[in-house]
C-alpha cells in the first residue's frame, strides 16, 4: 500500500493591519517591505515549527526523502504587526487516468488585505480560495513527502514554497501572491504566470525530462480544509483531460 506523508498548515496571525497609506499605490515603485520597515521587535517562534526547518532536523541523505528540505527556507526577522486571514496549504492524493498524483494546493482566507485576491471572482464572499495547486505524476506505490510552507511575514503579499518528493525524484516550487503585481510561480526553476492558469501537472519521464501541463483554471474552492477528500472529488473531473491522457501515452513516462 502506499504510503503518503502529509504535512499541513493554516497560520492565523494576529495583529493591526496595515492602513493603505502603508503601501505603495504604485506598480512601478517597490513598496519597502515589513522586514525591512519595522523596527526590532521580539523574534517569531513560528519559523521553527514550519516543516523542512533545519533545527533539529536528521542528517541529509540523499536516498531518503524525509531528510530532503524545502528548495528555500525562511528565517525569523523582525516584523510589524498585522492581521493575516490565514493562509496554508493542503496536500491531495488523487487518480487520473488510472494513475497516481499528487499534489500540493495552497490556499489564502478572505479577508482585510487580500481583497486584491477575490474581487472579480466567484469567491468574494467565500471564506477563502486555492491559490496555486501543483500535482506531480508519481509510481502508484511510492512514499510521498510534501513538506511545505505557508509565509504571512509579507502581508498583504504572501509566499508559499514546497517540494513533493519520492526516493527517486522531486518537484520543487516557489509561488509569489503579490498585492499588486501579477501572482507568479517557480517550478523546478521554470517560471509560470498565474493569471487565470493556476493547475500545473507535472509528468517526469525515464531520461530526467519532464512535461507541464497548465490547466485554465484560476481560483479553486477549498472546500472543508480539514477534509481532503472534499477537494480531491472537487478538482479530479476538472483535471482528467483529453490532454492529460496524450502526454500519459507518450513513450518513456515513468512506469506506475
Amino acid at each position: 500500500m502506499p504510503r503518503t506523508c502529509t504535512l499541513f498548515i493554516l497560520a492565523l496571525l494576529a495583529g493591526c493591519a496595515a492602513t493603505d497609506s502603508d503601501r505603495d499605490p504604485t506598480r512601478d515603485t517597490p513598496r519597502e517591505t515589513p522586514d525591512a520597515a519595522s523596527p526590532p521587535a521580539e523574534a517569531d517562534d513560528q519559523a521553527q515549527a514550519m516543516p523542512g526547518w533545519p533545527k533539529g532536523m536528521p542528517a541529509f541523505d540523499p536516498d531518503n526523502p524525509h531528510t530532503w528540505p524545502l528548495p528555500m527556507l525562511w528565517y525569523e526577522t523582525p516584523i510589524p504587526d498585522y492581521d493575516s486571514p490565514g493562509n496554508g496549504y493542503l496536500m491531495s492524493d488523487i487518480t487520473l487516468n488510472g494513475r497516481r498524483f499528487v499534489g500540493m494546493a495552497t490556499f489564502l482566507g478572505n479577508g482585510p488585505g487580500l481583497e486584491h485576491v477575490f474581487q472579480g471572482t466567484d469567491f468574494e464572499d467565500a471564506d477563502g480560495a486555492t491559490t496555486f495547486t501543483l500535482y506531480s505524476l508519481v509510481p502508484d506505490d511510492a512514499e510521498v513527502v510534501t513538506p511545505g510552507a505557508a509565509v504571512s511575514r509579507n502581508h498583504p503579499t504572501y509566499t508559499f514554497a514546497g517540494r513533493i518528493a519520492t526516493a527517486e525524484r522531486r518537484q520543487d516550487f516557489v509561488t509569489i501572491i503579490h498585492h499588486d503585481r501579477p501572482d507568479i510561480a517557480m517550478v523546478n526553476l521554470k517560471l509560470f504566470d498565474l493569471d487565470d492558469v493556476r493547475v500545473i501537472l507535472v509528468i517526469p519521464h525515464d531520461d530526467d525530462t519532464v512535461r507541464y501541463l497548465q490547466y485554465p483554471i484560476s481560483l479553486l474552492e477549498m472546500g472543508d480544509i480539514a477534509d481532503p477528500e472534499a477537494f480531491n472529488s472537487m478538482i479530479a473531473p476538472k483535471l482528467d483531460t483529453p490532454e492529460l491522457r496524450a502526454l500519459l501515452a507518450e513513450p518513456g513516462v515513468i512506469a506506475p
